[in-house]
């Protein structure tokens, strides 16, 4: 109860959206997303021994950050779970080549007159590798969530920015500073296309 009480202005605003907004899909195609952003934007993170810290002492100013692209899709509506939930497949990789493959459910939540803007949530569960020259995570599998706020024209074609965070829920230490869980967050611009 004390967690409902404590998170009551989280819980009106999502009864609010949803009580607003049309959850039905006005598309009947499959969708492709591109996209390119900022990985690690709010520099989360651990310095390393070799620039005289302890390990584990956290210092945001000098973490890395990449530039990250992004590559999704997104079946037909068809495969709709309750006509609501729809599954996507996607990559997200950085110019430091850290990579990551994941599988993840979300939803279109159409806002506005003309339901032209859309709200996206969706939380996905994937593999990373490679993030030796990145902020290091701590373990292969890890969970990412996020939104979507979309601009649908009328060829269905979307244009937008997403928000994410990925972290491993505390499955495993950071080799060097012991950390379970740093996380990071990925700022992305998108742009989505029917076929």
């Amino acid at each position: 109860m004390k967690f409902i009480e404590k998170n009551i202005s989280f819980f009106l605003v999502i009864f609010f959206i949803l009580f607003s907004c049309n959850l039905k899909a006005k598309s009947n195609k499959s969708r492709i997303s591109y996209g390119v952003g900022y990985y690690n934007f709010l520099k989360n993170g651990y310095l390393e021994e070799r620039y005289g810290v302890p390990g584990g002492v956290f210092q945001s100013a000098n973490s890395r950050d990449s530039i990250a692209y992004n590559l999704e899709f997104f079946p037909k509506p068809k495969y709709k779970l309750f006509g609501l939930i729809q599954p996507q497949f996607g990559f997200i990789g950085t110019h430091q080549e850290s990579f990551y493959s994941y599988f993840g459910l979300g939803m279109d939540i159409f806002v506005g007159k003309n339901k032209n803007f859309i709200l996206h949530p969706s939380l996905a569960v994937g593999y990373m590798t490679g993030d030796q020259n990145d902020i290091q995570l701590g373990h292969p599998l890890e969970f990412k969530s996020g939104l979507d706020l979309m601009y649908r024209f009328r060829n269905d074609v979307r244009i937008g920015a997403g928000l994410y965070h990925i972290s491993n829920a505390a499955l495993g230490d950071h080799p060097s500073h012991g950390t379970r869980n740093p996380g990071v967050e990925i700022l992305m611009l998108k742009y989505q296309i029917p076929f």
